[in-house]
Order: structure tokens, then C-alpha cells, then sequence
């Protein structure tokens, strides 16, 4: 980056990797761009963008009655515990899990070995030293691995925002 602009490593190194590198963000960060949004509602409206605001407001409220309409069909015919995205990314954990080392701690601890690294899980507090399981807030490959040691439901170590019954409580028509 530097060679393209010297003044970018400067300008990086003084705000701190806090403010722009994700795992390292203190608080809880979401993995949605903001800009997609702004996209999705620009391809939308993308003719009403010329015509009178009434229109373009119009055009607007279709969009999102059209999506919410889309959504709430998605949800109404999911049978899994958690949402469609959800479980398609504990499939593919659930896959790569396979060939990992698990050694339990404690109850609800355990290091995972894969591709010679260890990674630390503490599933009580639900985190691993990879992040992603805090960060997500969907168990990582490791924690399932754990999970599974215990025999325990993957689905209850997910987060409620991927409840399928939250999901349909905020998309279904009340």
C-alpha cells in the first residue's frame, strides 16, 4: 500500500489496526458492507432515480416491500433451527471439522489441532483463539469439533439474530 501512496502506512499506523482491521475492532462488528446496501437500493430505483421524488419514493417502497416479501417466503419454508445462510456455514465448518484433533480441558474448554496449529475454545464464553466464532457469533470448525465431543446441539451456539424464529418474527407479516 505504501508504494502506491506513502501516506496511507502513516496515516494506518496512527489511527491504530482497531479502527480498520476487523479482528482487532473492540467491540462487536457486523459482516455486512455498507456499501451493498447502497448498491442493491441504487439497481432498484435505478430508472425512478430521473422521475419526480414521489415516484422514486414509490419505486423505494415497492423495492422493500418486494424484498420483505421475498424474505418472508425464505423463512416460511426453512425447516432448520437456524436461518438457511446459518446453516450453509455450519455445513461447510462441519465439513472441514472432520479431520481435526480435539483434547478437552475442562467441560466447556478444549484445544483443537488442525494443520499444526492449536486453537483455544472456550465454548461457555463462546470463543476461539481464531476469532471467527466471536467475531460471527456461529461456531468455527474448532468449536464444533468441541461441541460435538460433548454432544451437544451446534444450532444452540449460534447467535438469536440467526434464529430462524427471530428471523420470521422480523420478516413475516404480523
Amino acid at each position: 500500500m505504501s508504494s502506491l501512496n506513502p501516506k496511507i502506512k502513516d496515516y494506518l499506523l496512527e489511527i491504530g489496526p482497531g479502527r480498520w482491521a476487523r479482528c482487532l475492532y473492540p467491540r462487536r462488528r457486523y459482516n455486512i458492507q455498507i456499501s451493498n446496501i447502497a448498491e442493491s437500493i441504487n439497481s432498484a430505483v435505478k430508472e425512478a432515480r430521473e422521475q419526480p421524488i414521489l415516484k422514486l419514493l414509490d419505486e423505494l417502497r415497492k423495492a422493500f416491500q418486494n424484498w420483505f416479501l421475498e424474505r418472508s417466503k425464505l423463512a416460511a419454508s426453512t425447516f432448520y433451527p437456524v436461518t438457511t445462510w446459518a446453516h450453509k456455514e455450519m455445513r461447510d465448518k462441519l465439513e472441514k471439522a472432520n479431520c481435526m484433533e480435539v483434547e478437552q480441558l475442562q467441560t466447556n474448554t478444549f484445544n483443537v489441532k488442525y494443520n499444526q496449529k492449536t486453537f483455544f475454545i472456550d465454548l461457555e464464553k463462546r470463543t476461539c483463539t481464531c476469532r471467527q466464532f466471536d467475531l460471527d457469533e456461529i461456531p468455527c470448525s474448532h468449536a464444533i469439533v468441541g461441541i460435538d465431543k460433548l454432544y451437544r446441539n451446534k444450532y444452540e451456539y449460534c447467535s438469536k439474530w440467526y434464529d430462524i424464529m427471530m428471523y420470521k418474527t422480523l420478516t413475516m407479516d404480523h
